[in-house]
């Protein structure tokens, strides 16, 4: 039985998370709404984890906030959560719950039906031959998926609940899709807590989180070893070639005007290698940022970093260096400021909208950590929600954009400092 359980109509989620945390609570939240179910993991009163379906982190809460919770239900579950820790403890989960409150999802997964729903593609009378659609490269992906046979779940399953959230609401927007309900479709939950297979509508919640766990286990018996040879061939074949570089899609809206949604980038991995706590920290010439040992000089404020994100476990993030390790960040009144001095950065057209940190003056960035942020600093997910970089979460510095061909050059980094900075910029290679 939950130790604590009603709904949001008499209560909203910021609310109760703040309540539960001012009670030190630790346990899983879980929140349903029609045919979605969200889970809240919480340590101490605070939110470590957050999961809808396949997707985690950041993503995952957002969707939970803007989704599921207007007008859902809640119970929570005292004991050990079950999902594993990915925010930083540092971090003010009731300010993004408040944040995602205003998303542009709000409210849409009430009308996403629920995953025996089959999406089909369609001509609306009114849409014209010659217009014109934008669509990301993981919304196209999806859209080529859509056959009018497989259901909602089953693009969940390919695609992320996240982008298929967006891209279909995007799609029945323009009259290019819309959505049946499947024979079966019924509200049960298919969220995180859910098996592949749905479980029947009288089935409790807490039932749920006994076959979500006994389900992962015996999949993931089932496809250990051959994931585990899988993994042994792909990796002694691309080991040799992505040691010194690797290549970075970018993807979104984050690094806007700099850098758009699909152009290609090469990678420079070596930029970021550290030799601390190995043998040859002392057989190298190094220069030491923080307690970390870089041989070729480590990241540089204004550098275009690439890294795993701490939030999303393995999806990588494009952002701008800003803070470096022992530096005072803050932003405030639409500037960035680093020791109480404030940066002057030309390339940035779109300012933050928001102050960091939300009590205080500044936070220290930690002495193994990176402070970044987007240059589109009010669409950014970066480090003003409250998390740092890990210096071993770091990928690379972007080094070359190859795609589209008209922007072929190398990616200068910019150097935000007291008034010396400068734009990032691409010098075109010259042709043969």
């Amino acid at each position: 039985m939950a130790d604590l359980s009603g709904s949001f109509s008499s209560i909203q989620l910021a609310p109760l998370a703040q309540f539960l945390a001012n009670l030190g609570k630790t346990g899983d939240l879980l929140i349903s709404n029609a045919h979605w179910v969200g889970q809240l993991g919480l340590q101490d009163g605070r939110i470590s984890a957050a999961g809808i379906d396949d997707e985690r982190g950041l993503s995952a809460l957002e969707l939970i906030v803007s989704g599921i919770s207007d007008h859902g239900n809640f119970e929570f579950f005292d004991g050990s959560p079950t999902l594993t820790s990915d925010f930083d403890s540092r971090w003010d989960f009731v300010e993004s719950i408040q944040r995602f409150s205003a998303s542009p999802l709000q409210g849409w997964m009430s009308r996403l039906h629920g995953p025996n729903a089959v999406p089909r593609l369609t001509v609306h009378p009114e849409v014209s031959d010659d217009l014109e659609i934008t669509l990301t490269r993981a919304a196209i992906r999806l859209f080529l998926d859509i056959d009018g046979q497989r259901c909602v779940h089953d693009l969940v399953r390919r695609h992320g609940l996240r982008c298929c959230v967006t891209t279909l609401q995007r799609l029945c927007e323009l009259g290019l899709a819309e959505i049946q309900p499947g024979q079966t479709d019924t509200p049960t939950a298919t969220g995180a807590l859910s098996s592949p297979a749905a479980p029947p509508p009288t089935e409790s919640i807490s039932t749920r989180i006994s076959r979500f766990a006994r389900t992962h286990k015996s999949k993931g018996l089932e496809v250990g070893s051959e994931l585990l040879q899988a993994v042994v061939v792909a990796g002694a074949l691309i080991f040799a070639g992505r040691t010194a570089v690797e290549n970075f899609r970018v993807e979104g809206i984050s690094m806007q005007p700099n850098f758009t949604s699909g152009q290609a980038l090469v990678v420079n991995r070596l930029a970021y290698l550290h030799v601390d706590g190995t043998p040859f920290q002392h057989l190298l010439p190094t220069s030491q940022q923080g307690s970390i040992d870089y041989v070729f000089g480590g990241p540089q404020r204004g550098d275009i970093a690439i890294f795993q994100s701490p939030v999303e476990p393995g999806v990588d993030y494009i952002k701008r260096v800003i803070g470096l390790p022992g530096d005072r960040v803050a932003v405030r009144d639409g500037h960035a400021y680093v020791n109480d001095v404030r940066l002057t950065e030309s390339y940035i057209q779109f300012p933050a909208n928001y102050f960091f940190p939300a009590i205080g003056d500044s936070m220290t960035v930690p002495a193994d950590s990176y402070f970044v942020l987007g240059d589109n600093r009010p669409e950014s997910l970066d480090s003003h929600f409250g998390w740092f970089v890990p210096v071993n979460n770091l990928v690379g510095r972007a080094w070359v954009r190859y795609w589209p061909p008209a922007a072929l050059g190398i990616v200068q980094s910019g150097a935000p400092n007291g008034g010396t900075a400068r734009a990032a910029s691409i010098t075109v290679a010259e042709q043969p």
